[in-house]
């Protein structure tokens, strides 16, 4: 996203984003030891909701393009020279056609060749057609929304599994903290082509749109649970 919003080169991309998401490793590693620390000093299913969930829907609604600067597109087109017409001048007379209309042939021909996949131009495919409309999402919004996320995302990971094995009780939790654990991953696998395929598709705006609908449907749906986020009470015999 980085390459096509900002025309940046592959290695400018690479040096930003992998100077961006060590930062936010440490302060991911910053979220989880504070993690304990507010459990601790206050209720843990308001610290889910407003230090995990709440800033992860925040992130997603940042993440939307408000701005007025379109992405540069890649220029990789070269303009026909006429040869193809040429030879079917040549040959148009030897096949007994009549061509008294070049003019009208060329119209319908091809202007342009579209690059072959080997473009060295910078900026935004010219196949995805949203960049022409699609506003860039400025640096310092990236920048914001990408720490709103790293902020939520390490208390939301933890404490959603935390309350699901005090919700299971003492009883044996493996098939459940299986089945929790493998959907987590599949997530993890089908998260980022579904979000690549919709971001090449789509753009942006759809994007962040469709995750900040799922965030904003999450929260609700915790929201609404939120008095059943409670270990499992044991009757005694």
């Amino acid at each position: 996203m980085c390459i096509d919003l900002y025309a940046w080169t592959d290695e400018k991309a690479i040096t930003v984003v992998g100077i961006g998401l060590s930062i936010a490793g440490a302060l991911s590693v910053i979220m989880f030891a504070m993690t304990s620390f507010l459990t601790r000093k206050f209720d843990e299913r308001k610290v889910f909701i407003f230090i995990g969930l709440v800033p992860l829907t925040v992130a997603m609604l940042i993440h939307f393009p408000m701005g007025n600067t379109y992405p540069k597109m890649q220029n990789c087109t070269s303009h026909d020279d006429g040869s193809e017409l040429e030879s079917f001048t040549t040959v148009a007379p030897i096949l007994n056609m009549n061509f008294t209309e070049p003019s009208n042939l060329l119209s319908r021909q091809r202007r342009h060749a579209v690059r072959d996949g080997k473009c060295n131009d910078l900026g935004c495919p010219q196949q995805q057609e949203w960049c022409l409309y699609t506003p860039i999402v400025e640096m310092p919004q990236m920048a914001l929304a990408d720490i709103t996320a790293v902020i939520g995302y390490p208390v939301a990971f933890t404490l959603s599994s935390s309350f699901f094995s005090k919700i299971l009780g003492p009883k044996p939790q493996g098939v459940w903290m299986g089945i929790l654990t493998s959907t987590g991953s599949l997530s993890r696998v089908t998260g980022p082509i579904f979000v690549s395929y919709m971001y090449t598709a789509l753009g942006t705006r759809w994007t962040f749109g469709i995750l900040f609908v799922i965030m904003s449907l999450t929260l609700v749906i915790i929201s609404l649970l939120f008095k059943r986020l409670v270990p499992m009470k044991l009757v005694a015999t």
